[in-house]
């Protein structure tokens, strides 16, 4: 998964991430428009889903608002006002 403005990494590793503003996600997007948690990604064997975690502003894959999703190589994950590249990468 790719930031779409900083082209910061980030890798998805098999099990459960889990993705907000609070200091104690997997990973930590400093924005208001991202909730405290936001969502978690799910990543098992070579699949991963996306699921909205209840947040103010929704979770949208594509342009498209969920609340659970599987994720492929070059999807676009909406948090908020942040916009992650789903990536082809290796999966630990």
């Amino acid at each position: 998964m790719s930031n779409v403005t900083t082209n910061e990494d980030i890798m998805l590793s098999r099990g459960i991430r889990t993705i907000g503003r609070a200091t104690d996600n997997d990973i930590v997007i400093v924005d208001p428009s991202v909730s405290s948690y936001h969502a978690k990604i799910v990543t098992f064997f070579d699949a991963s889903y996306i699921e909205d975690l209840d947040s103010s502003n929704g979770t949208y894959v594509n342009g498209k608002q969920v609340k659970k999703h599987v994720i492929r190589p070059g999807d676009n994950v909406f948090f908020g006002n942040r916009i992650y590249s789903i990536t082809n990468q290796k999966k630990n």
